[in-house]
Formats: structure tokens, C-alpha cells, sequence
């Protein structure tokens, strides 16, 4: 008696996965290897490498435990607006980063977003800043500045020039809104009122902008009033499409595709030296009913059965090493000698070196597919050695495993009959 766990045999053979469904895995791996990829140049970068979904979140946390990190050695003010930028882009938020840490930071009192940059003279910077903290508007900017490639240092920047203010500004990290505002100089103010949009360029005249808006029946752009300046920040989404555009999404999919074999596990098993023979009796005594997905029963406790009696078809299984020329030779000739039933092929290796194309050849060499050998069918089918021969005889299971004399013996006589 064997217990049933380990001898539902025909079911355990043939849920066993094929070499064939694992591209599926690969599929995964291959996307999670590209995350890890994609990660570890946006920290060696020291920038934002990707916008979308999976690959953006994945990208975003190494920031934030950069920034969390700094945190800790004493710049908490500095760094909670980058930390709290890439936090929200982890949970798809707005593209907005704050200099107060939430949930302190106050909200605008005026729908008024000041677009400015580092490349602005200081005097003009510093103005905006202080419209902010009288209004309570927003100062935006869109990217680190070049020189320092920083987003700590960039935002520091702006601290350190709204200091004095008794309060303190919102600034906010905002790239997606220079796209959507189709912000190209600066400054330029963007005032909503009533569902309207009124813009201007050039000035920073920002009630003279709000009083344009009273009587309004339609958004206004006033065009560039005053003197402007080119942007000093590369936009941030900028940065981040022409760095994923420019990564070889191909090839990283081809190097994780090779890489597949180099992390399979495989279940080696000896050559086996003299041949042996050995029968499995599968019947067993049920310990607790077996019902199927539906409810019905299949067994009922304390019922002995052989899960043979039932099986459609005889299985014949032949077990090899798919690396072993001599053994693949052996095994090609032995699916071909059976002419009822289910054959099925199982390898205990494939060349790690060129996995695929070592499979497909052997498939190929074979005539049908070909699995991997799994821990379950070792157990299962007691093997001790390859090549080995597994055949469901009656209500039998019959093992027979062939010596290393036998086989060549095999190989001979069908050579040379």
C-alpha cells in the first residue's frame, strides 16, 4: 500500500509543467529582471528612469530610501519634498512635491501656479517666492537644476532663498503641469477661476492677472507682457523618455531569455551502471474522501483503490539525460518503439550554456515534446539512475532502469541488426 498523496500517478505526470510553459515564467522574470535593471541605473544616474507603471514605481524607491536616508543624517526640511515627490509617484498621485512635510503643508489659498526656474535672475525668484507666501499660490518648477543633477539640492536652493519669509511658500516639483500648461519660459502665472484659465508670461503681476479674470466669460491667455528667460531645468518627463528610450528594452529581454537556464534547478540522477527492474503497486487504502472542485466524491474514506483501474490509456515514460548524446541517441529510438498509449519524454538536464536551442534540438531529435524531471516524479516513481523506462502494465507501474551495457547493446543491434 502506498499512500495516496504520492501515487496518483497519471494525474501527477501529466500536471507535471513542460519545458514549453515556462516562457511564461521567463515572461516574468524577464519583466522583473528589467525592473531591477532599470532600478539600478536610475540609482547610478542619480535620476528618474521611467514614467510608466510597474517600471516607474520600481524606479521611484530607491529616492525615496535616498532621501529617507538623508533625512536621518539631518536634513529633514531639505529632502521631505523629494521624498514625499517620489512616494506619490509610487502611488500615482499628482506629480507634486512639497517643501513642508504633509500633513502641515498648507493649500493654496489662490488657484495661482508661478512657474519659475533656477535660470531666472535671483532678485526675480525671489519675488515669486514671496507672492506665494502673501497669496498663498504655488511656485513650480520642473527639474533639477543642471549643475548639481540634484533634486536635494535644487529644492534647497529655493529654500534657502524664501529664509526670511515669514511664511513659507509652497514650491512644488511639478513637470507634468509645464507639459500640460504648455509652460516654455518663465515666468509665467496660470490663475483658474470659475472653471477659466488665464495666463500670462513675462510678469509677475499677479493680482493684475487675478482682476483679469472678474467678469470673464472665457479662459484668457494674454501672451508674454515683459521680458522672459529660457528654462534652466531639463523638464523631469523629458529626462525620463529619452533615458528609457534610449535603454535596449530588446536586448535586456534577450540577456534575461538566455539568462533563464542559468537559474533552473534540475534533478541529476546517475547513469545507471546495470539495469534493474522493479514493479509499484499504486493501490491504496483512501485515509479521508477525495472530492473534486464540484463537491462530488470521488473516494470515500476507507476505500482501497488503484487509480490504474481508471486510467484511459496506457503511459509509457521515458526518462534520459538530455545532455548525454549516447542517452538521447537511446532515447529517440525508444519512443519510437511504442505504438499505443502516452509517451512522454523527460530530461534531467539541458545545456545551461544554450538551453533553448539545446531543447528545441532535442525535441526535434525526438519527435514530441519534452519535460523537465521534477522532484515529485523521483519520488513518485522511486527513480534511482537514468535512463530509466516507466510503463504502466495493467495495475502495475513498471520501472525498469538500463545498465549501461544494456543500452549500448540496444544501440548496437538497431544499428546493425
Amino acid at each position: 500500500m502506498y499512500c495516496f498523496s504520492r501515487l496518483a500517478l497519471i494525474g501527477l505526470v501529466l500536471a507535471t509543467p513542460t519545458v514549453a510553459n515556462e516562457p511564461i515564467v521567463d515572461q516574468i522574470a524577464t519583466q522583473q529582471q528589467l525592473i531591477k535593471d532599470a532600478t539600478e541605473r536610475a540609482q547610478q544616474e542619480g535620476w528618474l528612469e521611467g514614467f510608466d507603471g510597474q517600471t516607474q514605481q520600481a524606479i521611484a524607491k530607491p529616492y525615496v530610501e535616498d532621501a529617507t536616508e538623508l533625512a536621518k543624517q539631518g536634513g529633514e526640511a531639505t529632502v521631505t519634498a523629494a521624498r514625499h515627490y517620489f512616494e506619490e509617484q509610487i502611488q500615482g498621485d499628482e506629480d507634486v512635491a512639497s517643501t513642508k512635510p504633509r500633513p502641515k503643508e498648507p493649500e493654496a489659498k489662490v488657484d495661482l501656479d508661478i512657474f519659475v526656474s533656477l535660470g531666472m535672475p535671483r532678485a526675480e525668484l525671489k519675488t515669486a517666492l514671496e507672492l506665494a507666501s502673501q497669496l498663498g499660490a504655488r511656485v513650480l518648477f520642473q527639474g533639477w537644476e543642471s549643475e548639481t543633477n540634484s533634486p536635494i539640492k535644487t529644492i534647497g536652493m529655493f529654500k534657502k532663498l524664501a529664509a526670511d519669509l515669514e511664511v513659507e511658500p509652497i514650491v512644488q516639483l511639478a513637470p507634468k503641469k509645464f507639459e500640460r500648461g504648455n509652460v516654455e519660459a518663465v515666468p509665467t502665472m496660470i490663475y483658474r477661476a470659475d472653471g477659466l484659465t488665464f495666463k500670462v508670461a513675462g510678469t509677475l503681476a499677479a493680482e493684475w492677472l487675478i482682476s483679469k479674470s472678474e467678469g470673464a466669460q472665457s479662459s484668457l491667455d494674454l501672451g508674454v507682457v515683459g521680458a522672459t528667460y529660457d528654462i534652466d531645468e531639463t523638464n523631469l518627463i523629458d529626462l525620463a523618455r529619452q533615458r528609457y528610450d534610449a535603454i535596449d528594452w530588446k536586448a535586456k529581454q534577450r540577456q534575461a531569455y538566455e539568462r533563464f537556464w542559468k537559474h533552473q534547478t534540475f534533478h541529476f540522477l546517475p547513469d545507471a551502471v546495470d539495469s534493474r527492474d522493479f514493479w509499484i503497486d499504486p493501490t491504496m487504502r483512501v485515509t479521508s474522501d477525495i472530492v473534486d472542485v464540484r463537491g462530488n466524491t470521488l473516494a470515500a474514506k476507507g476505500q482501497v483503490i488503484n487509480p490504474l483501474l481508471d486510467a484511459p490509456y496506457q503511459l509509457n515514460i521515458v526518462v534520459f539525460d538530455a545532455t548525454n548524446p549516447q542517452q538521447t541517441e537511446w532515447a529517440q529510438r525508444q519512443v519510437r518503439t511504442y505504438t499505443k498509449g502516452k509517451v512522454i519524454a523527460v530530461t534531467t538536464k539541458v545545456n545551461r550554456d544554450d538551453g533553448w536551442q539545446h531543447l528545441s534540438d532535442t525535441r526535434k531529435t525526438l519527435g514530441l515534446d519534452v519535460k523537465k524531471l521534477s522532484k515529485q516524479m523521483i519520488d513518485a516513481f522511486q527513480l534511482k539512475a537514468v535512463p530509466s523506462v516507466i510503463t504502466t502494465e495493467n495495475t502495475y507501474i513498471h520501472v525498469h532502469e538500463v545498465g549501461q551495457k544494456a543500452m549500448r547493446e540496444q544501440l548496437d543491434t538497431e544499428v546493425n541488426p
